[in-house]
């Protein structure tokens, strides 16, 4: 099966290598991330968010800025490596259960 051209053009400018370890991982993987959204994206419709604001790729772009690499890999200096780690690749609104009279998180789903 042939690639698209699309699929390689969106792909040609991505960090593949061998990495060090996790944290130049997520990095390399939030560089791709930004560097496909500032070239792709553009305003959608989030309805889990609002039914009438689009949702801006400049805030995706905040968020990978914000949040991905400081958060997806603990500091090197960490002594616990054994705890209960979540990794949900698909997390969002949808998947996430709350009590809405205790306000905690009861359930994440996929």
């Amino acid at each position: 099966m042939q690639r698209s051209i699309v699929y390689d053009r969106i792909c040609k400018d991505i960090t593949r290598r061998p990495y060090k370890g996790p944290q130049e991982f997520v990095e390399a993987m939030a560089k791709n991330e930004t560097k496909f959204v500032k070239a792709h994206a553009r305003p959608r419709m989030n309805y889990t968010r609002s039914l009438t604001d689009p949702e801006s790729p400049d805030e995706v772009l905040d968020l990978l800025d914000r949040y991905l690499a400081p958060a997806m890999v603990p500091p090197q200096s960490s002594d616990d490596t054994h705890s209960p780690t979540l990794w949900h690749p698909d997390l969002h609104r949808d998947n996430v259960l709350v009590d809405p009279e205790s306000k905690q998180i009861t359930r994440v789903i996929d």
